[in-house]
């Protein structure tokens, strides 16, 4: 493509004045969601914010969306948002994060949320004897 890219590694600090003052290119940077709904990546996500970018029906579907109470409707607009979102590509996803648990073999049941978090009351240990 004959583009050159010079990458330079910054303090989150300076990383985040640059943002605010001198926005770069291209960044790259990392989210992970607050809360397991669409609404965390695509309304409250803080990289779409510092792109710069726009998108008038975009903001109306998520806007609009984030109210709803019908799970079905929701999804709807969460999706046409999310294709535009894809159509436009102010962000591109270049990895996910994967949980890895090393248990023993006595652990049953070892629960996760999606987001993270994890359920002791809900973990099962059987009698190892």
């Amino acid at each position: 493509l004959g583009v050159t890219v010079i990458i330079r590694e910054l303090w989150f600090a300076e990383f985040l004045e640059r943002l605010e003052n001198k926005k770069p290119a291209i960044w790259k940077s990392g989210w992970a969601a607050d809360y397991p709904d669409p609404d965390s990546f695509l309304r409250a996500c803080p990289a779409r914010h510092a792109s710069n970018w726009s998108n008038q029906r975009y903001e109306e579907l998520v806007e609009e969306a984030k109210r709803l109470a019908d799970p079905v409707k929701r999804r709807a607009m969460y999706r046409d948002a999310e294709e535009i979102l894809t159509e436009e590509m102010p962000l591109i996803p270049l990895s996910y994060s994967r949980e890895h648990l090393l248990l023993k073999p006595w652990i049953k049941k070892y629960p996760i949320e999606p987001v993270g978090g994890l359920f002791y009351k809900d973990v099962v240990v059987i009698d190892k004897s």
